[in-house]
């Protein structure tokens, strides 16, 4: 796509929309930079060299163009002139960034006070973030307030979340008390922007963070003229986009499709799958077990094209995965011992984590992946459908009283069933997200219980059948199990009884999300498949490639 040149520089962002809108939209999205504070500061000449980035007038005789010193013998009188006048052309050093190093977390309000020019100028101060976050090495997360729980950040590519943040609309205006709950979800060094109208921007929840606001300030016979932005003491005063273009940003007719792609993984591998934590990540092993593979869910099946799958390197074969904070925890055999490796932020406390491998596996059953949930100062793994107690320095114990285990929203912090004092022998209990669960004192009659009590219904199981996990359907929890032949995957909960033919003869048993109600199949063929059983869409596909 071509922009006039003065747009130039915001074409990755702008490349979502068609020309026309995207050239509407320019003007306001260089009025927000502006308003922000310019450009972004990649380098600080206080940082460390880095070899060199760009062009400059200034700078010492060594790093002139080698153009420059032919004009200097060429045309000396004209390279004097230039010198003079500080024209001449040097190469720009470039210096290791101290700027804050963590996410851009932009917060936005969809109600009423918000629709029309507004939304117009969130969208541009959305593209700004990207820009800068993108500059910055770092991530843009996007949480919509009133839409989903607080503090459940959206983290995918840039056309995911503008297609999330399109989408999203509120009748009613946000609650003030959430910006608390959503931010306390970030980390320190995170720097968070809000998007509001004055009402909100007003409270004093609002009075720590970044606050945009922006109004009309002028019409004319066809409808708003301008419009002013503030942002912290500053406001400046923007020219609205041509009408027809802003309404077709608006309505979405002025987004440029994108075409769903099936991503080529490393190999065909035949592992199990794993959702680690409570993240948006699906992970697995490459073929040969010595790299983790993970892939970033999208939300929507059309912005599947955007899910990248990412190779980690591991210190030896991964047998568990966990989740803790954003980095993730691999449980790895190397040797006669299992080690932990850390994938993202550095985690001291795992350093001197070293066990004997044979206390939790001393048999080689091939390709394994186990679950990890953080649990105070230890880590819980399930293994073969027992509960195991990780801690960081000391021996693992076997924790027989753990029914069952879901990742909280904090990191060390899980949802436990405990077994009852007065059970009896084979009792059961499936947790799921909302407070729900499902239970058995037998293994093959369910009942279902939530806050508003016992559902009525009950479902039974046939003998062999295995409980995958558990998923939130209706505001109930419904089992996702597998039939004794390993054919079929069936939902078993008071609302749904429904066999999942989609997502049924594969060779594992699926992955379930501990917290979505998302599954993922690995095909005969290596071929990985995502679902979201709550709308029976497939939200992703990766194929092996030999």
């Amino acid at each position: 796509m071509k922009l006039p040149p003065h747009l130039a520089a915001w074409a990755e962002q702008l490349a979502l929309l068609d020309p026309a809108c995207a050239t509407a939209l320019g003007p306001v999205v260089r009025g927000v930079d502006g308003l922000l504070g310019g450009e972004p500061r990649t380098a600080r000449p206080d940082g460390e060299p880095d070899g060199y980035d760009g062009l400059t007038n200034r700078g010492t005789p060594e790093r002139l163009l080698m153009s420059q010193w032919l004009l200097a013998e060429e045309a000396p009188e004209e390279f004097l002139r230039r010198a003079a006048r500080r024209e001449l052309l040097h190469l720009a050093p470039a210096h290791t960034s101290r700027d804050r190093r963590g996410r851009i977390a932009v917060l936005t309000d969809t109600g009423p006070s918000q629709l029309g020019a507004a939304r117009l100028v969130q969208l541009a101060a959305l593209l700004v973030a990207h820009r800068r976050a993108t500059a910055r090495g770092t991530t843009l997360l996007l949480g919509v307030l009133g839409h989903g729980e607080p503090g459940t950040w959206h983290a995918g590519d840039l056309p995911e979340q503008l297609r999330l943040w399109l989408r999203a609309r509120s009748a009613a205006e946000p609650d003030p008390r959430e910006l608390t709950a959503w931010t306390d979800t970030l980390d320190r060094a995170d720097d968070c922007w809000l998007l509001a109208g004055a009402l909100l921007a007003a409270h004093p929840a609002a009075h720590r963070l970044k606050t945009l606001t922006a109004g009309e300030t002028a019409w004319t016979e066809t409808g708003a003229s301008a419009l002013t932005v503030r942002w912290a003491g500053r406001r400046a005063r923007l020219a609205m986009p041509d009408p027809r273009a802003a309404v077709r940003i608006l309505r979405g007719t002025g987004w440029r499709r994108t075409e769903t792609a099936a991503h080529p993984l490393p190999a065909p591998g035949t592992g199990p799958l794993l959702f680690p934590g409570n993240g948006n990540r699906l992970a697995f092993t490459s073929a040969d077990g010595q790299e983790l593979i993970t892939v970033q869910l999208p939300d929507e099946p059309g912005n599947a094209a955007y899910a990248r799958p990412r190779r980690h390197r591991l210190m030896g074969p991964a047998l568990a995965v966990g989740q803790h904070g954003r980095r993730l925890l691999v449980l790895c055999r190397t040797g006669p011992y299992l080690r932990l490796q850390v994938i993202g932020k550095p985690f001291p406390a795992a350093d001197g984590f070293r066990v004997t491998a044979r206390d939790l596996y001393p048999d080689d059953e091939g390709h394994i992946l186990d679950p990890i949930i953080g649990h105070a100062h230890a880590m819980l793994l399930r293994r073969s459908g027992a509960w195991w107690r990780l801690p960081l320095k000391g021996a693992p114990t076997e924790a027989p009283e753990i029914l069952w285990a879901l990742p909280g929203e904090r990191g060390d912090a899980p949802r436990l069933a405990h077994l009852p004092g007065d059970h009896a022998d084979g009792m059961r209990i499936v947790l799921a997200p909302g407070g729900t669960y499902a239970w058995s004192a037998d293994g093959e009659s369910w009942r279902f219980t939530g806050p508003d009590g016992e559902h009525p219904v009950t479902r039974k199981t046939a003998a062999g059948e295995s409980v995958c996990g558990a998923v939130l359907l209706a505001g109930h929890a419904h089992l996702v199990t597998r039939s004794p032949a390993g054919q079929l995957v069936r939902l078993r909960g008071p609302v749904r009884d429904a066999a999942l033919t989609r997502w049924s003869g594969t060779p594992l048993p699926p992955a379930v999300h501990p917290l979505r109600p998302l599954l993922a199949v690995r095909r005969d063929d290596g071929t990985v498949e995502v679902a979201n059983v709550e709308k029976d869409v497939r939200l992703l596909v990766l194929r092996g490639t030999r």
